[in-house]
């Protein structure tokens, strides 16, 4: 939990907000920050998820610079601490990173940190403050909301990627999504995936903090219109994967993969269609460096020419079943009575059913991995959808 200087980490990319220095709170003893000095945060995020463990608890990757505004002031002999406060229930945790401090040579006034602090499952407020070696506080800053919860990367072709008939919201504030600007509330269309409509990910984030009542997270990366060989480790899109393993430091409970309209509609065999999503499947979990879970979606609807809408038995839906058995768990999320508007495309009603049926078979397999834990899932959240 230590935050030290550190001068020989690297520059510190230029900060996404920059929060000035405040007063301490009520009731804190001893001399006032100096107003000359504030602190610079490059991490975390607002709104930001991080995946937590089997104890319940996840970590925070905190990075920032410590600046000196007075002409001549040295910042030297500082620690870096923080803490994080319950936004439900206000209660706070005691300063953390109280390792002895050390001399941190400076230039032109400025001192750069690093470093990890826990924080047990929840929506929190972090707050931050650097301490010179007199003990005196020099300045304070503080990040909310965040979170330490449930976090999925959702990949794959249209219905998982913003081209849904109707742009959903999250009803309950703690469910998040990530993009290229950072992370914030969830709603359509998700950032990064590259279409303009909708999707299932607000309502099944909703759903999900309801039954488990910790915030969620997506890092949604599907692209419209694709074909697997396009996901395959050397192509176009793997590294839109690894991006998202890279924002969430390699902690998420798994990969929601929906996609298949694309290769039903080139008849791509179903053993080709198992071979090659096996391999994005391993490739993915080298970079994720664990065995990291892949909920399957069943993706087998595809309007045929001027025939009825019709769900095949064969091609690519049967490619998805051998392909499942490779990943830890499958789904047939959409389903044959899933409501559809505009042919291949989901509207909200079928939103709101991918969402269901992939909470089910989310939580039944995050309660497997979770088993050995200590902590129990015994608390609802009043938002519904």
């Amino acid at each position: 939990g230590a935050l030290l200087l550190a001068a020989s980490l690297p520059t510190v990319p230029p900060p996404s907000r920059r929060l000035p220095a405040v007063p301490p709170p009520a009731g804190q003893r001893g001399p006032r920050p100096a107003a000359a000095v504030d602190i610079t945060l490059a991490a975390p995020d607002p709104h930001q998820v991080v995946q937590r463990g089997r104890d319940n608890v996840g970590t925070f990757v905190v990075r920032g610079r410590a600046i000196s505004h007075r002409k001549g002031q040295a910042i030297d002999q500082v620690q870096v601490q923080g803490r994080y406060v319950a936004l439900r229930s206000g209660d706070a945790s005691e300063w953390l990173g109280l390792n002895t401090s050390r001399d941190a040579p400076v230039q032109h006034g400025e001192a750069t940190f690093a470093g990890e602090i826990r924080v047990p499952a929840g929506w929190h407020r972090l707050e931050f403050r650097v301490l010179r070696a007199t003990h005196q506080v020099a300045a304070l800053s503080t990040v909310e909301p965040v979170g330490v919860g449930e976090v999925f990367i959702t990949a794959g072709q249209s219905n998982a990627a913003n081209y849904g008939g109707v742009l959903l919201a999250s009803r309950d504030p703690r469910v998040s999504a990530w993009g290229p600007d950072g992370w914030r509330r969830a709603k359509d269309p998700q950032p990064f995936a590259d279409g303009s409509g909708g999707s299932p990910w607000p309502a099944l984030g909703d759903l999900l903090a309801q039954r488990w009542d910790v915030p969620i997270g997506f890092l949604s990366v599907g692209v419209g219109g694709t074909r697997v060989e396009q996901w395959l480790p050397g192509g176009a899109l793997f590294p839109r994967l690894t991006a998202a393993l890279t924002a969430a430091d390699a902690r998420v409970r798994a990969v929601l993969w929906h996609q298949g309209e694309g290769d039903l509609l080139l008849e791509t065999p179903a053993a080709r269609y198992a071979a090659m999503l096996s391999q994005v499947i391993a490739a993915c979990r080298d970079s994720a460096g664990f065995k990291l879970p892949w909920i399957v979606a069943r993706a087998s609807f595809l309007p045929c020419g001027t025939r009825p809408p019709c769900m095949c038995d064969a091609q690519v839906a049967d490619g998805g079943k051998d392909t499942a058995r490779c990943a830890q768990a499958k789904a047939n999320i959409i389903g044959a009575r899933a409501p559809r508007a505009h042919h291949t495309h989901t509207h909200t009603h079928a939103h709101t059913h991918v969402g269901a049926r992939t909470r089910a078979r989310a939580h039944a397999h995050a309660r497997a991995r979770t088993h050995a834990s200590t902590h129990t899932h015994t608390h609802t959240h009043t938002h519904t959808h």
